[in-house]
């Protein structure tokens, strides 16, 4: 019952964290208006949580491995809490940037020090099981964070969005205090803060290999779906349902995340995350020969359901190939993570979603191969569980 608790409280955090990377899309047009502003300005509210979650993930990730998992997730929230309410305050576009990238900061303060905290009170399937709900919740958090956000925003005004996320975020820092143990005490004789350090995993063929298609999962999402707005706008009257209705499909594809641990009993990680790539890559094919309504409902539902699996299965391999500094190791995963996002968001609007089904068909196809030759090196050290 412990565990269990210990892993509602990060799941449900992991949530409301992660929707802060959504949370102001549905405002921008408002902020616009409300503060006399143009939208490329407004849109710098996304833009500096995002680069500034990013470096923090950095940061934190090694931090993750210096000192108590425990202690930073309820400090880090804490932070969040007080910020968020801030932000709640200000009238001001000025301050209303600087403290979203502060928020941002502190936002990333939950995500290395949870995996590493998951990797050390949990073990086995529950262990993956836990890694994937964690991942399942960043996921639906891309809607659920839009949802709140419009909601609110719409009826009550922008500043109400940050009050309801603030009495969110001080009931986590408050449930994890409660539930989150004391972390074993950290060795800091193996851990390292050096450039060193992160380079040493770079040179490591496997986690170059995951590092590369960690890349590549979150860009896929924001690539389609951001080329698929773009598509809409052209053919709107083609389509009978919104984007935001093609994303509420798509929460079907999280299913196999709570199957993930089952799988893992019978299958090796690596294994399964060459099925699920394999699947990514099969989504689309419909989509190659034929842009329909089935076609991309098809492939929206089978891309989430492929990254609920395959996330979880990266952030396995990556912390059973790292027995010292996994925080860092992890934290350079959610960069890159995050990196591939920005990347595939910026590339939408310059790539056809005709051609943006085949470039996803074509990498996934290659990454297959990639995390076959994974599973042929690691099989001997990696059982399944």
């Amino acid at each position: 019952m412990k565990q269990t608790f210990q892993a509602m409280v990060l799941i449900v955090s992991g949530i409301f964290i992660a929707s802060n990377l959504y949370t102001m899309l549905p405002l921008h047009p408002a902020l616009a208006e409300h503060f006399a502003a143009t939208p490329a300005l407004t849109s710098l509210t996304s833009t500096l949580f995002i680069i500034f979650y990013a470096c923090g993930l950095l940061c934190f990730g090694v931090l993750a491995d210096l000192y108590s998992n425990a202690r930073i997730l309820k400090s880090g929230m804490f932070a969040v809490t007080f910020v968020t309410a801030l932000i709640a305050l200000t009238d001001s576009l000025g301050i209303l940037l600087v403290l979203r990238a502060v928020q941002g900061f502190f936002a990333a303060s939950f995500a290395p020090p949870a995996f590493s905290y998951t990797f050390k009170r949990f073990s086995g399937s529950h262990q993956a099981f836990v890694i994937a709900m964690i991942n399942t919740g960043f996921l639906f958090a891309g809607i659920f964070g839009q949802l709140v956000s419009g909601f609110f925003g719409s009826s009550y005004g922008y500043p109400m969005v940050f009050v309801v996320f603030g009495i969110s975020y001080l009931c986590c820092a408050l449930f994890m205090v409660a539930a989150l143990r004391p972390a074993d005490a950290v060795d800091r004789k193996y851990a390292s803060i050096s450039l060193t350090t992160i380079l040493s995993f770079f040179k490591q063929s496997s986690l170059r290999k995951l590092y590369l298609i960690s890349f590549f999962l979150l860009f896929t999402i924001m690539l389609f779906y951001s080329s698929f707005e773009w598509y809409m706008e052209e053919r709107s009257e083609q389509l009978p349902l919104t984007l935001q209705q093609f994303r509420m499909l798509s929460l079907i594809g999280v299913l196999p995340a709570f199957f993930v641990s089952r799988m893992q009993k019978h299958l090796h990680p690596a294994i399964l995350l060459c099925l699920f790539l394999s699947l990514m890559m099969g989504a689309f094919i419909p989509a190659m020969v034929s842009l329909s309504t089935a076609t991309l409902i098809w492939a929206s539902v089978m891309m989430i359901a492929s990254t609920s699996v395959t996330i979880p299965m990266v952030i396995v391999l990556i912390g059973t190939s790292t027995v010292t500094n996994r925080g860092s190791a992890l934290s350079i995963y959610s960069f890159v993570l995050l990196s591939g996002a920005s990347v595939g968001s910026f590339l939408a609007p310059f790539l056809p979603l005709e051609s943006a089904v085949y470039v996803i068909a074509v990498l996934f196809a290659c990454f297959t191969l990639v995390s076959y030759q994974i599973y042929s090196k690691q099989e001997k050290t990696l059982p399944a569980k």
